[in-house]
């Protein structure tokens, strides 16, 4: 007799083995064609979140822009026209979908570090790298440095040019980094002299001067920002002119609704005004 082999039952086991594998590709393809999907998906999202974010920062750039353009006009108008203050007071303007800041900084409202007595610059860098954190530092040869920067050539070589701004001071040997901006905001480089103007002159800038205290400095404030006639200074007095300008820096700050903001800096010039446009010539110094 010969055998019968039960070609039925091992058929099945082949075609349930076929049918796994081929569950299981098809498994892993979706899984495979799910995670490139997603993958996609994703990579465009990030394409779109950085085009957004880069379109938000030119429109955040050219309103800081604009805000140098209205810092300039303010300065070009006679005195009688003026709506904004000069002693680095931000204004805001408000615009659909964010909002302008500008601020005007007096120069002469600020310590001289090329005429201005030492030691005026030294409490103003003690004040300042106190308030800001920064290591102790020897202010006396600290300021004597920025002094000699300020009109001597930078390094040994003599051909190279002195500096020309206060953010040149960055390259003063064991000058504190975060010490720089404080002194821009504080202190000028453009010789006007000795003296500042207490109507522009911020609170460091007047703790600053020979003879003042902060109970002064504070009245000071207190009475410009009502639109009173200044206190008497006292000693301090000897450090004060009525002047102001011709220079000044001014500050604006570009911000959207969402959070994101960019800043411009522009340091300018203005000349007399003229007879039939009643605006002063305004030349550009410096722009960052």
């Amino acid at each position: 007799m010969r055998p019968v082999w039960n070609t039925r039952a091992g058929g099945n086991g082949r075609g349930t083995r076929e049918r796994g594998i081929a569950l299981v590709t098809t498994v892993w393809v979706s899984l495979f064609l799910a995670l490139t999907a997603a993958t996609v998906v994703t990579n465009a999202r990030n394409d779109a979140t950085a085009r957004r974010n880069a379109a938000d920062l030119v429109r955040a750039r050219e309103l800081a822009r604009a805000g140098i353009q209205i810092g300039i006009h303010e300065i070009s108008l006679a005195a009688v026209e003026r709506t904004m203050p000069r002693d680095g007071r931000a204004v805001s303007f408000e615009i659909d979908g964010g909002a302008i800041m500008v601020a005007i900084e007096d120069e002469r409202g600020k310590i001289d570090i090329k005429q201005s007595p030492s030691s005026h610059i030294q409490s103003l860098m003690r004040s300042e790298a106190s308030r800001l954190g920064v290591d102790a530092f020897d202010a006396v040869n600290l300021a004597q440095a920025a002094a000699k920067a300020i009109g001597e050539p930078v390094g040994n070589d003599s051909r190279a040019a002195k500096l020309h701004s206060m953010s040149g001071l960055r390259s003063i040997p064991n000058m504190p980094q975060r010490l720089v901006p404080a002194l821009e905001r504080h202190a000028t480089i453009f010789g006007f002299g000795a003296r500042v103007n207490p109507l522009t002159a911020s609170r460091q800038t007047l703790l600053a001067l020979d003879g003042m205290n902060p109970q002064i400095a504070d009245a000071i404030i207190a009475a410009r920002e009502a639109g009173q006639q200044r206190p008497s200074a006292g000693n301090a007095e000897n450090s004060f002119t009525t002047l102001e300008g011709p220079v000044y820096t001014v500050r604006a700050t570009g911000r959207l609704d969402n959070g994101i903001e960019t800043s411009a800096t522009a340091v300018v010039g203005s000349a007399g005004i003229g007879i039939a446009s009643k605006r002063a010539t305004i030349s550009i110094l410096e722009l960052r």
